[in-house]
């Protein structure tokens, strides 16, 4: 390698100083390692447990919501959310100011993309789904128009986040240039 391409990639105005190169980079690997788990749970969500809500909603709703009453386990949707790797991937854009914008965009698409799929959940996707859960609908058909608007827009989510995966892998991978 030649020196000039040994000093421009430690050169301290291509991404900053050290220390933002690798707290950037720490925070990128947290953020798409956490937004990872998510999109396998949502992917493992849509092939197994939503076919079951799917047989005859909202009645399937309605004895599914019986048995999970029952079950303990983790507190997956707290644990991991879209929030923290938006939160992450927000603080990546701020300590990734001095890198070149053609890296840097790659952040701040995932940062976006984190904050849409975090909107969307938190305004429409999750109040529909608590709502049909707690019996929010005054008829069967009703409550089943609602799942498969809900059923819909929940693919397209996955779809949307397993696409912005894609990205943060791209921005992982740009913070290493």
């Amino acid at each position: 390698m030649n020196e000039r391409k040994v000093a421009a990639r430690h050169s301290p105005t291509r991404i900053g100083t050290p220390f933002s190169i690798r707290l950037t980079r720490l925070l990128l690997w947290a953020a798409v390692g956490i937004w990872s788990v998510w999109v396998g749970g949502q992917v493992f969500n849509a092939m197994m447990v939503v076919p079951i809500w799917s047989v005859n909603p909202p009645e399937t709703l309605r004895a599914y919501a019986n048995l999970a009453r029952e079950a303990r386990g983790l507190p997956f949707f707290i644990i991991f959310t879209t929030l923290w790797p938006l939160l992450l991937s927000s603080v990546a854009c701020l300590t990734s100011r001095g890198a070149a914008w053609s890296e840097r965009r790659w952040i701040v698409l995932f940062a976006a993309i984190a904050l849409g799929v975090s909107l969307a959940l938190v305004g429409w996707l999750v109040p529909t789904i608590a709502g049909l859960f707690a019996g929010q609908y005054t008829t069967d058909a009703e409550g089943a128009r609602a799942f498969r608007a809900w059923e819909r827009g929940n693919v397209v989510r996955l779809g949307i986040e397993s696409i912005n995966l894609l990205i943060g892998l791209r921005a992982l991978i740009g913070s290493y240039r």
